[in-house]
């Protein structure tokens, strides 16, 4: 499902980190072209 989807874990097979997702999480502030991406994955995702 979606909370799979965008889970910072992938568990297929083997676990892995989802290193996107874990940067969005972890970051703090961001320029103006990375908020406008972060803005567009929010809202995309």
């Amino acid at each position: 499902g979606r909370l799979r989807d965008l889970s910072i874990v992938e568990e297929d097979g083997e676990k892995r980190i989802n290193m996107a997702y874990l940067a969005i999480v972890g970051s703090h502030a961001v320029n103006g072209v990375a908020k406008i991406h972060s803005d567009l994955l929010k809202t995309t995702l």
